[in-house]
């Protein structure tokens, strides 16, 4: 599995993008072990959970797959996002759009 992440990883910032890896704690902790991947953004997936338990650092913890948006029919994943990315509008307020939040 690193193998394959590692070459994925090398075409995406070869095309001039930052790599980000989207994984559950217990895949990060079973498989990712080796130091490479320790400098990536982290999204870590752990719904029912009333907090992220990941202790690598994350950048972006998913929370739910069934929260509930104004203005879109059915469910959505839901996710905190530690941080402002760059050329963005740091501007929170759709937040209170949101109509689940973790406790």
């Amino acid at each position: 599995m690193e193998a394959i992440i590692k070459a994925f990883v090398e075409v995406v910032e070869d095309a001039g993008y930052q790599a980000g890896i989207y994984t559950y704690t217990w895949v990060w902790n079973s498989y990712l072990t080796e130091y490479y991947f320790s400098g990536f953004p982290k999204w870590i997936a752990q719904p029912d959970s009333s907090s992220c338990t990941f202790t690598g650092g994350v950048s972006m913890w998913q929370y739910s797959w069934v929260g509930k948006f104004s203005g879109i029919s059915g469910d959505v994943d839901s996710n905190y996002f530690y941080g402002i990315m760059p050329g963005t509008d740091p501007d929170t307020s759709y937040l209170s759009k949101c109509t689940q939040y973790p406790s």
